[in-house]
């Protein structure tokens, strides 16, 4: 669902002499990027000071390898199937689809950037609620990826994923990809994910009672209320009136829980160039429709871009002159709501 900035990090691997070494290369393709999340989080970890943020980071260490997925999508991208599904489909209905290998650094990561990044919005979420995350009942509304449900339920978390991209769907379809998480420290976490609407079709499904509301690169006012006229193809439908989909917003969580609405963008056209939906970081809901649905407004629309510029290069590969423009080119805002008790 997030399409916000999208960088997935490249893996090149010089292969030469005998199929033996060949096959070793294979092999060792996927943990050297698990290596990378771990030296992403590494490399970020002392940024924070919570401690359940930490754990969170160190978590990394803890990712299992996925192997590659194979997953075949229609022409129009509007379906997806796992492998398993695309073997028990009759034969003419795979002749439109398309296969696409997925390894380890797209399982992880899709196209949305390192789930380490997830480290921000969770600290301040923490802050604003009892300074903790073990434990605790979690909604990623479009997580867009696994990393960071698998790694929040690694430190015990009950974490829920919702999601609309039918690739996704295809993608974590395999037994290992939700369910129970056991921690190296014994920790007792699960992940479950859902594909389709929420609020509409999945609310029951979902349920309520969580502790934290997290939404990262999805709820932008570019995307949701374009200011300017924009291709229909990157908006996002909510589905639901704004007002319905705040309560739901609100209703799901706990007495004393915690939403945040964090989001990344780059810099927004001129106005004689096309509009660009993602570049708009804006809280799409204006706050007195927030406060009017029950909900303590923490901060609004507050700019945390001089932190993300700091964290970025950190995790993401970048040129030196594209360090050298982040002040012009990555800008971040949270709105940061707690359900009164």
């Amino acid at each position: 669902m997030r399409r916000g900035v999208k960088v997935i990090g490249g893996l090149v691997a010089w292969v030469g002499g005998t199929l033996g070494a060949l096959a070793a290369a294979v092999a060792n393709l996927e943990p050297e990027v698990l290596a990378d999340l771990r030296a992403q989080a590494a490399a970020v970890i002392d940024r924070f000071d919570v401690p359940d943020v930490k754990a969170f980071l160190r978590a990394a260490d803890a990712l299992p390898d996925p192997g590659v997925r194979t997953v075949w999508r229609t022409k129009d991208r509007s379906q997806a199937y796992s492998q398993a599904e695309y073997e028990a489909l009759p034969t003419e209905a795979k002749a439109d689809l398309t296969k696409r290998e997925c390894d380890a650094g797209f399982y992880y990561q899709t196209g949305y950037g390192s789930p380490m990044i997830y480290a921000r919005p969770l600290e301040l979420a923490a802050r604003a609620g009892d300074g903790t995350l073990r434990g605790k009942k979690v909604l990623d509304f479009g997580y867009g990826m696994i990393g960071q449900l698998r790694m929040l339920a690694t430190i015990g978390c009950e974490v829920q994923g919702v999601e609309v991209e039918p690739l996704l769907r295809a993608l974590y379809s395999e037994p290992m990809d939700t369910g129970a998480v056991r921690g190296p420290d014994g920790s007792m976490g699960r992940v479950t994910l859902h594909h389709g609407r929420w609020p509409g079709e999945k609310a029951r499904e979902v349920g309520g009672g969580h502790d934290l509301f997290v939404t990262k690169n999805v709820l932008k006012r570019g995307y949701i209320h374009p200011e300017r006229p924009a291709d229909e193809r990157f908006l996002i439908k909510l589905g639901v009136p704004d007002e319905a989909f705040v309560r739901a917003m609100h209703d799901t969580l706990k007495p004393g829980g915690v939403a945040i609405i964090y989001n990344i963008s780059p810099a927004q056209n001129p106005d004689d160039k096309p509009f660009l939906p993602h570049a708009d970081p804006r809280c799409p809901f204006p706050k007195a429709d927030l406060e009017r649905a029950g909900f303590e407004v923490v901060e609004y629309d507050k700019d945390d871009s001089a932190f993300m510029r700091e964290m970025w290069p950190a995790v993401v590969p970048m040129k030196p002159e594209d360090r050298a423009g982040l002040d012009a080119n990555l800008f971040a805002r949270y709105t940061l709501l707690r359900r009164p008790r």
